[in-house]
């Protein structure tokens, strides 16, 4: 066997080793019982509903990641749906965001990319997750937030100031993105 090969082997037993390190310290306050006894009595049909839409969501977050890192190189549409679904996999057990750092260095060690490059993919697609998220908010407060502000004008100026402030930074965001 050769040195590289034993060191990739190295590499992998530690990041295994790592990972399950980490799981069961995550999973030690965990009712794994009740857990299970959920998961048994859950309906099968919203279960398969919440699959279903789980993978739509992925398919459609990896295609919109792979036409953003189109200016980077061609990548091929199942590496970037593993990527995604790894790093999506990671978000949902590691603290943080940690998938999110994870999804571009995947995918950098199985396509010829700059894992810089696809991280800064990421950012770009925080940001129009945010525009997203604002243009909701905006089309609430404008067209369906006229009884919020009857009812309860504190509350609604309070709305009106986060969406002003968010979308100032997205702004700011963008900006930033575009001039760099």
């Amino acid at each position: 066997m050769t040195l590289l090969a034993m060191r990739s082997h190295l590499r992998t037993i530690v990041v295994l080793a790592l990972a399950v390190g980490l799981l069961a310290l995550f999973l030690s306050n965990v009712d794994l019982r009740g857990v299970a006894r959920e998961i048994v009595r859950a309906q099968p049909g919203w279960l398969a509903l919440s699959l279903a839409t789980m993978f739509l969501n992925l398919l459609i977050r990896a295609w919109r990641w792979q036409y953003l890192l189109e200016p980077l190189g061609r990548t091929s549409f199942g590496n970037v749906f593993r990527a995604t679904a790894v790093g999506f996999a990671a978000s949902s057990i590691l603290p943080r965001a940690a998938g999110e750092v994870i999804r571009p260095y995947f995918l950098a060690r199985h396509e010829r990319l700059s894992a810089t490059g696809a991280f800064a993919t990421i950012v770009i697609e925080r940001l129009l997750d945010t525009l997203t998220v604002l243009v909701l908010l905006a089309s609430y407060v404008f067209i369906f937030g006229r009884d919020l502000d009857a009812a309860n004008p504190a509350a609604f100026a309070a709305v009106k100031w986060a969406g002003g402030t968010a979308a100032a930074g997205t702004g700011g965001g963008w900006a930033f993105a575009r001039w760099r």
